[in-house]
């Protein structure tokens, strides 16, 4: 299973990437995602690598679905509305960063099998596995724009194609001309700054907001629109705007003129401002990448920490088991000298009694004994009885025990003549 998307941004500066992950729409190989189904294994996959680096990946990035790795995935959202996930994924390799500069990769694709695929209609729908995502050059799913964020903070869009913005309109997420295509937050920022050009602005106005309240994004609303959710006070019109509403285009000449000259005496100028407010972008841009780059500091650190305690976790544990192993070795040696002390002892106790038995003299006594007494009726270990193990066989070994101890505890004494 490989399934494309575009992607949506990519900053260079921060060596940063914004795109659609996946999305319920049919692709060009006429299958369609299931979302609801395949979340949860996305969530899953997901879940597995954050694990495995210790919070500093929530997904495997390579390039073309071959053996580079290309990044790690640092934003993961599911949007249920949408049915749709989108990332955003750190590219630590260079000579793959550069080709999403120079638009070699212009998507994303999820490498994995299929858990489940059934017919559904004229498509194939299907339950997805993923086991990593790759940067691509030919996705398959048209959803998103790709823009670039150049390091100097410059911004280039690369617009939406005929094709795209039928599909998007057809959805709904585009006006029925195709006009005012909004996917995504930057889409509905651009949309809010065009606005002022709209044909049809009660239309335009209708559509922005409605999408906006899909994405959840109704803080992006200029503030005296309705349903938003902007903090700040809506900027106030200025006085000459106003009164260049009312008045012709000769009133508006003059009006440029006294305008003219009322900055040459120091008054504010809107256009001068707007220059303000761009150093003032650049800056806000600068201050970002700080941030993003102390956050994967501390990601990093944070790793490290987590690193060092597992290695301590190990080394305790090995050498608890060692000092484990190394009692039961010492237990096991004990109980084996105890039982060599108990076989020498039975061995000693053997000696005091044949010792016991032994002439004065410092041998045994001797007498003359007839032929019948050897090892007859008279000999002591005739008499002891077999001894049986369980299965009823004779124990020689312990039958020969058991004669030596009668032998010695009644031993025939032969005197001497």
């Amino acid at each position: 299973m490989k399934l494309f998307a575009q992607l949506t941004k990519v900053d260079a500066a921060a060596g940063m990437i914004y795109g659609r992950m996946t999305e319920e729409i049919p692709d060009a190989a006429g299958e369609i995602l299931d979302y609801e189904s395949s979340k949860p294994n996305f969530k899953r996959w997901s879940d597995e690598i954050a694990e495995a680096t210790g919070g500093l990946s929530l997904g495997n990035v390579r390039g073309m679905h071959g053996q580079v790795a290309a990044g790690k995935l640092t934003e993961i959202s599911y949007l249920d509305e949408q049915k749709a996930i989108d990332v955003a994924a750190k590219i630590v390799d260079a000579a793959e960063l550069e080709k999403c500069i120079e638009g070699v990769y212009t998507g994303l694709s999820i490498g994995g099998s299929y858990a489940k695929r059934w017919k559904d209609g004229n498509l194939m729908r299907y339950t997805a596995l993923p086991k990593e995502v790759s940067l691509v050059d030919n996705p398959c799913l048209k959803t998103a724009r790709f823009t670039l964020v150049k390091a100097d903070g410059s911004v280039e869009k690369r617009e939406f194609s005929d094709t795209e913005r039928k599909e998007l309109a057809d959805k709904g997420h585009a006006l029925p001309d195709g006009s005012f295509p909004i996917v995504n937050r930057e889409d509905l920022e651009n949309a809010v700054h065009a606005y002022g050009r709209a044909k049809d602005k009660e239309a335009a106005q209708k559509h922005i907001i409605s999408r906006a309240r899909a994405l959840k994004a109704t803080d992006l609303l200029p503030a005296n629109w309705e349903g938003s959710t902007k903090e700040e006070k809506a900027e106030s019109t200025s006085a000459l705007a106003k009164a260049a509403a009312r008045h012709s285009g000769g009133d508006l000449s003059k009006i440029q003129e006294i305008h003219n000259h009322s900055v040459a005496l120091g008054a504010d100028c809107p256009a001068a401002e707007k220059r303000e407010v761009s150093e003032m972008q650049k800056s806000e841009v600068e201050q970002l990448i700080e941030a993003r780059l102390g956050k994967v500091e501390q990601a990093q650190a944070q790793g490290l920490e987590k690193l060092e305690k597992a290695h301590a976790e190990a080394l305790e544990k090995l050498e608890k088991a060692h000092a484990e192993a190394l009692e039961k070795l010492e237990k096991a040696n004990a109980e084996a000298l105890a039982k060599k002390e108990e076989e020498v002892a039975a061995l000693k106790k053997d000696l005091e009694l044949v010792k016991a038995n032994t002439h004065k003299g410092g041998g045994p006594a001797l007498r003359v004994g007839s032929k019948s007494q050897d090892l007859g009726q008279d000999d002591p270990a005739a008499k002891v009885e077999t001894v049986k193990k369980a299965d009823g066989s004779v124990d020689h070994e312990a039958t020969a025990k058991e004669q030596m101890k009668a032998a010695l505890a009644n031993p025939f004494i032969i005197g001497r003549q």
